[in-house]
């Protein structure tokens, strides 16, 4: 799936710290820095964007899923599991992710090497495809956010993060021209 102008904008949903754990706004792509500084954050999660970082240790794989898909190609689900209670029940994927684990019979989908040794990984298993599993990549717990649309290709974390500054920095100059006009 390619990518496509309205896709290149994820939705931001901003949560208020007086609200009652409840969404107040989704903001459009644009309003993200914009809407994240207005609600008066001091800083953001973000997960999606930086799996596509050199430095990472996804499965290439999985990066490879990541950057063809749109926001539009992920979905949430309860399926991949993991036995945390401070993680969310919820979790947003890749869709055809999803879509093969369920048509695949409920076996190992591969293996992953823990210190040495050969460890069989369950379909629904939650841990997300790295560089030391093999087997159906493309059916393991590809995470993905809404902001995937926005991963165009491999780069380096810290041009990732020279351009998330730039953006915020370009976004301020005008928000204090707007201001002062």
């Amino acid at each position: 799936m390619g990518k496509t102008d309205d896709r290149q904008h994820p939705r931001v949903i901003v949560r208020h710290p007086h609200g009652q754990g409840g969404v107040d706004e989704i903001l459009p792509g644009p309003g993200l820095r914009t809407g994240v500084l207005q609600a008066g954050a001091a800083g953001v999660r973000m997960g999606t964007r930086f799996l596509a970082a050199a430095e990472s240790n996804a499965h290439p794989d999985y990066v490879q899923a990541l950057i063809a898909a749109g926001a539009e190609d992920t979905v949430l689900t309860t399926r991949f599991e993991v036995d945390c209670p401070m993680c969310p029940a919820t979790h947003r994927v890749v869709r055809s992710a999803l879509e093969l684990a369920e048509s695949l019979p409920d076996r190992p989908l591969g293996e992953m090497d823990v210190s040495g040794s050969p460890y069989p990984i369950p379909r629904y298993f939650g841990f997300p495809p790295t560089r030391q599993m093999t087997g159906r990549i493309a059916a393991m717990a590809c995470y993905a956010g809404q902001s995937v649309a926005a991963i165009h290709g491999v780069q380096p974390a810290g041009e990732i993060v020279a351009e998330l500054v730039s953006g915020t920095e370009n976004l301020l100059e005008r928000h204090v021209q707007t201001a002062v006009q």
